[in-house]
């Protein structure tokens, strides 16, 4: 007649049952937080926005980009800007901005811009800005993904940024904003790779 075990007379016979359980949660200590969260990093952005529309090259780089007959909130298009700045953001470094802006009936605007770092990684997006005062207005930016492509560095990263603008009334706007970017130390690695492989 076979013995009966009790498992508090084999302690070790439930912990090596156990041990796959224990060490997937262990594993999940050791991995950064950061990979957990798609390597989600603060983004701070500063800089002032100058008009150009006269700068063709600007112009030019929009051409595909279709003139809006309204907003979403139903406010009729009035005309087109174009511009530029130049600034600094945390993981971007120094950087120089293009811009499309589409401006409505509601004092609302829409922009598309083309950010390019100092190395020449560069990354695409869209603006919604809507007016808060006289001479001011908060905005928010989307970075890559369903917004617009990206080369470099910033191959594969999506950033969303919130802000204020103030209109200085001669052409220029100065405007500051924070927020996040995911996915920058893939977006890292992939551009290391390629570089590893042109080498």
């Amino acid at each position: 007649m076979k013995p009966t075990y009790h498992t508090n007379q084999y302690p070790l016979r439930g912990a090596f049952r156990k041990a796959p359980i224990l060490a997937f949660f262990l594993a999940l200590l050791l991995i950064p937080i950061g990979a957990i969260a798609k390597e989600r990093v603060p983004l701070k952005i500063g800089a002032t926005f100058t008009s150009c529309p006269e700068c063709d090259e600007i112009v030019d780089a929009f051409a595909d980009i279709p003139t809006p007959e309204e907003n979403d909130q139903g406010a009729p298009y009035l005309f087109t800007n174009w511009g530029y700045d130049e600034g600094t953001a945390t993981h971007f470094g120094a950087f120089t901005t293009i811009y499309q802006v589409d401006f409505f009936a509601d004092g609302s605007a829409i922009s598309h811009f083309i950010v390019t770092a100092a190395d020449g990684s560069w990354i695409a997006g869209m603006n919604w800005i809507t007016p808060t005062g006289e001479d001011t207005s908060e905005f928010v930016a989307e970075f890559g993904g369903d917004y617009g492509e990206a080369s470099g560095r910033f191959e594969g990263i999506t950033a969303r940024v919130e802000g204020g603008i103030v209109f200085n009334g001669d052409g220029t706007a100065d405007y500051e904003a924070e927020g996040t970017i995911d996915n920058l130390g893939r977006a890292k690695k992939k551009c290391h790779q390629k570089r590893t492989h042109s080498d």
